[in-house]
Parts: structure tokens; sequence; C-alpha cells
């Protein structure tokens, strides 16, 4: 699944558990990568919504110390693959506070182990107890620090509303075609006026 496809389900999943979800724009901000959540009692938080393939959150560090993104939200929403193949996608929910003293954790590890460190670079932390790559520290298992977590299928994300099923459609159809794995599909498509 695309990860802009993915970030897409992150609204209607919180709408499914009764919050009001808004999306927030602003420069360099992906689509559906901000968004504005009013709980039942009307309080407002920002949520950031981060969709990986490899079952990781990542974050990166300012001179200053704080985390970029990570700092100025109040929750953030991973979207995930399934670790149960059952599943579709996994979202799991995360105070933004909890994660900070993750991340200080990684990146005190890696610099502890002598690792070149900058405010540009990444850090990665997996949400399972083992990773599938050598980070350089040995954080892990973020899954157990989550507020909340859900497994969907396709069908129950498409029943959700969540995304418009035309562009995987047409993927799935393309790699059948051509008989490839879906994985391996990408276009984009050219509007002539």
């Amino acid at each position: 699944m695309k990860k802009a496809m993915m970030r897409a389900i992150a609204p209607a999943v919180l709408a499914k558990r009764g919050f009001e979800v808004r999306p927030k724009g602003g420069q360099g901000v992906l689509p559906g990568s901000r968004l504005v959540v009013k709980n039942k009692l009307g309080r407002e938080f920002d949520y950031a919504v981060r969709a990986s393939d490899q079952r990781t959150l990542s974050f990166t560090r300012l001179p200053d110390g704080r985390w970029r993104t990570l700092n100025s939200m109040d929750f953030v929403l991973a979207v995930v693959p399934p670790a149960d193949e059952n599943k579709d996608v996994e979202v799991y929910a995360f105070k933004a506070k909890t994660l900070v003293k993750t991340f200080d954790e990684a990146w005190n590890a890696l610099e502890k182990a002598g690792r070149s460190l900058g405010p540009q670079m990444p850090i990665f932390v997996p949400l399972d107890k083992i990773s599938r790559k050598n980070l350089g520290h040995q954080v892990a298992n973020l899954k157990e620090l989550s507020a909340w977590n859900e497994s969907f299928t396709r069908s129950q994300v498409k029943a959700m509303g969540a995304v418009d099923d035309f562009f995987e459609r047409v993927r799935q159809e393309l790699a059948d075609r051509v008989g490839v794995d879906v994985a391996k599909v990408d276009f984009h498509f050219v509007v002539r006026s």
C-alpha cells in the first residue's frame, strides 16, 4: 500500500473512534500528515501521521535538542503494514511526549556508540522487538508504548470510506496483466487540457 494511501486511512480511523478530524496544512507538509483532532469534550489536539512500510518511526533532531515534528505535536499515529498476515494495515497511536523520551534514548545510545550524528540525520526506532535492519542501537518495541492500536483488512478500510480504491485497483490490474507483484507497480497520470 502506498504511503499516501496509508496516511489517508488515519482520519477515518480517528472518526471511527468518535473524534472530529480536519487536515492541517503547512509549508513542506505532506497531504494527510498533520491533523487537528477534536475529542468528545471539544478539546483539540495536533496529530502527526507517519506511514512506514518498514514498521519503524523516524524523526530528526534539531540543533537545540528538540525533535522535528515530534516536539510540536500532541500525538503521533503510525500507519504500517501488519505483523499479522490476516490484516492489511495497522494503526498505532502514541503520546508525543512518550516518543520524545524513547528517541532521546536512541540518540544517546548512538552517541555512546560513537556514531556520527547530525541535525538532518533521521533516527529510526522499530515498532517491534526486533528490527529488520541494524539501526545502530538496541532501542525497540515502540508498539508497547502505544496508547491504542487497531488492525484492519482492506475491505474494512474501504467500508470506512478511508480511501478511494481506484488507484489501487488500477495498480492491481496492471500487476495482474504484466504478471508482477503489485508492490513493483508505480504509475502516474497526465491530464492534458
